[in-house]
């Protein structure tokens, strides 16, 4: 064996571009692209969970949330069945206010006392701030 024919077989191998490279970039490319689509599906799904409280489990056990009525971004009345009793809570974005205990619960059964149901929560919250004011 000469020295050319081992330097020949010695000589390191270079990888030559095919026809074919541009195939495999579009490939990453593409699942580039599909798993950019799915993560962004997925936090769209998770915004709007979170946005319309879907999947919260407001009907399960013992306690369950009757009604709900937003006052602004961060703050909500919300109205509790806690076994017979009902309590009104006032929710903010740092703390939870306990600001009325109904001993008769208001209930939704019917369609005629679900119609009623915001006039009667109305008047006793009215009821119950005039009395706070008064105190």
């Amino acid at each position: 064996m000469s020295i050319a024919n081992l330097l020949l077989f010695s000589a390191p191998v270079v990888a030559q571009p095919s026809a074919g490279g541009g195939v495999a970039t579009s490939q990453l490319l593409s699942l580039l692209f599909s798993l950019i689509t799915v993560l962004a599906i997925i936090l769209i799904l998770a915004w709007l969970l979170r946005r319309f409280n879907i999947g919260a489990a407001g009907g399960r056990g013992a306690m369950k949330v009757v009604a709900t009525l937003a006052l602004g971004r961060n703050e909500r009345v919300v109205l509790v069945s806690l076994g017979d009793k009902q309590l009104l809570l006032g929710v903010t974005g740092q703390q939870i206010n306990l600001l009325h205990t109904f001993d008769e619960p208001i209930s939704l059964d019917t369609a005629d006392s679900a119609q009623a149901m915001p006039l009667l929560f109305q008047e006793k919250l009215r009821g119950f701030l005039n009395k706070t004011e008064k105190s």
